[in-house]
């Protein structure tokens, strides 16, 4: 009597592994070969079609320093004719600072390649292209500071010239206007000016960069038998290189092995492809398919058994056995996620509560001495809609609109608290303003202006902008405070996953410095921006670099985190 033993079928990986095999056996058959009917190639010829590349390189790179140089010409006129900038008014000097910066940041986004722009006066101010990482600590900046202050004696004005700043090599364009006393300027790093040249050949190549007879640049190390070249880029520069000759075996057999791999390779994936299809892809296909199915019906879900692969055979068989299982238990730890999240918010909104009422009483107590009965009704009517607004606790989410109607009503509360002291401004474009986002999260970056950056003898000029983001909205937040401390930049700009708890309030308590404790509004906004969006980094915090603090929220058009509660 015969036994009906059920045949197991094979594994992906013994397929594999037997087609893998005699691919590699036919490539290693064609390589043999290629090296015995392919004579040695012409090395000359290679050389000099590397050469071609050399030369348009330079080509490149002289471009790019002539386009670097009208875009100077055309800052430096722009920067001439900005009267605000020479102003003895330091408000008014402000937001000529403000504009060259969003100049040099345009000229940035539209010119990656243009290197570091500056304009300064030795009396007045340091104005640079931003660069990330850098502020008082970046070389460039220390060295310009410097200069600027020595008049930049002994520099070559109107020409590109190498400089040493620090460890790095530069090249340096200036122009100089007598009566502002002004200075404009361009830093190119050599080094990524001239990265593109090191990498157009592929044989060894070493080259130098000249200022006349000087060499103040090089790269690479020459060899015996070099192909040499010379040309000029710009002014007094010029480049003077070598590309080695000797061309590789694998350079010499290059042409016809490409070809017959070429055709190896296209065969042979024609192959494996038709094995991936009928024995991988199609049955992963088709459970798939039965997954989705068993997802939307689980009462009437049927998984069939596959025998294509072993890996199939199993994988089928453990999910039309766990189904049911995986995702009862999937469902459970969802409701069980989404509580706990209302819970925390619940939480985080209650220590966004404001701590002024008990001022702004007094402060209506001291304007009835004052017999300021128009202020009064201001401030009360700004007071009402602040109090409605905070006592908005069924709402876990509001418009935009809001939120900006709410935080102008506080601006006017404190401007008649303190006359004369406040300017500011609030531009939300009207197709942003029906944007839903979280309860008070702006308002507590207000709160944190006026409680860091307002003082008593100096006027806070406060900036809200939006503007479109994604499929959301960015609010931009800006002051011209003492900015955020050093620590506490480090603080929000850690590594994603660190800074996720250190912002959070995860950290333990009593491993935070008392500044970092201060902060406790910067750390609630990241926690509950995470819990309503489900991403990091949605908060940003810097210094201008003019004066002041920048506080950046990015609001998604949808929230992804969790539901509304």
């Amino acid at each position: 009597m015969k036994t009906d033993r059920k045949k197991t079928p094979p594994s992906l990986l013994q397929i594999l592994t037997l087609a893998g095999v005699a691919f590699l056996g036919m490539i290693l058959v064609i390589w043999l070969i290629s090296l015995l009917l392919i004579s040695r190639a012409q090395n000359e010829q290679f050389a000099r079609e590397q050469l071609s590349l050399v030369e348009n390189e330079v080509r490149d790179i002289r471009r790019q320093l002539e386009n670097n140089e009208l875009l100077l010409r055309e800052f430096f006129a722009d920067t001439l004719e900005r009267a605000e900038l020479y102003d003895s008014n330091r408000q008014i000097q402000y937001f000529g600072k403000n504009e060259t910066m969003q100049n040099l940041k345009k000229i940035r986004t539209y010119n990656p390649d243009s290197g570091v722009f500056f304009t300064g006066r030795a009396d007045s101010f340091l104005i640079m292209t931003p660069v990330p990482g850098s502020g008082a600590s970046f070389e460039p900046h220390s060295w310009l500071e410097e200069n600027l202050k020595a008049g930049f004696e002994g520099f070559h004005r109107g020409s590109w010239t190498p400089v040493r700043v620090g460890e790095k090599d530069y090249l340096y364009y200036l122009f100089y206007d007598p009566g502002q006393n002004l200075y404009v300027g361009d830093l190119v790093e050599t080094d990524q000016l001239l990265n593109s040249l090191r990498e157009a050949v592929y044989y060894p190549h070493a080259f130098v960069l000249k200022a006349g007879e000087e060499e103040v640049f090089s790269s690479g190390t020459s060899a015996e038998g070099d192909l040499a070249y010379a040309y000029p880029l710009i002014d007094t520069l010029s480049l003077k290189g070598n590309i080695q000759q000797t061309a590789s075996i694998w350079q010499r057999v290059a042409p016809l092995t490409i070809l017959l791999l070429g055709l190896l390779i296209v065969s042979g994936s024609l192959v494996l492809g038709r094995v991936l299809v009928t024995r991988y892809a199609k049955p992963m296909v088709d459970l798939t398919s039965e997954v989705s199915e068993a997802e939307k019906d689980l009462e009437h879900a049927s998984i069939r058994e596959d025998n294509s692969t072993l890996e199939m055979y199993q994988l089928s068989t453990s999910i039309r056995h766990l189904m049911d299982e995986v995702v009862v238990h999937r469902m459970a730890e969802y409701e069980h996620q989404l509580k706990d999240q209302d819970r925390e918010l619940l939480m985080l909104r209650s220590q966004l509560r404001p701590h002024f009422y008990l001022n702004a009483l007094t402060t209506i107590d001291a304007m009835t001495y004052q017999n300021r009965n128009e202020d009064i009704r201001r401030f009360l009517a700004a007071l009402s809609v602040h109090v409605r607004y905070m006592l908005r606790t069924d709402e876990s989410q509001i418009t935009l609109e809001d939120e900006i109607r709410h935080i102008d009503a506080y601006m006017k509360m404190q401007e008649i608290r303190h006359p004369g002291k406040i300017v500011y401004l609030i531009d939300v474009p009207e197709d942003v303003s029906d944007i839903q986002i979280p309860h008070l999260v702006i308002y507590t970056i207000i709160e944190n202006c006026f409680k860091y950056a307002f003082g008593a003898e100096d006027t806070l000029l406060l900036m809200v902008q939006a503007r479109p983001w994604e499929d959301g909205v960015c609010i931009r937040v800006e002051d011209n405070g003492p900015g955020y401390p050093e620590e506490i930049l480090n603080l929000f700009s850690r590594a994603e996953g660190d800074a996720a708890g250190a912002a959070s309030g995860e950290t333990e308590e009593k491993n935070l410095t008392p500044d970092q404790k201060r902060h406790i509004g910067l750390r609630n906004v990241i926690r509950t921006m995470k819990l309503w969006y489900g991403r990091e980094n949605l908060l940003k915090i810097h210094n201008s670099h003019m004066q002041g603090a920048v506080t950046e929220l990015f609001f998604p058009g949808q929230r992804s985190g969790a539901e509304n509660g």
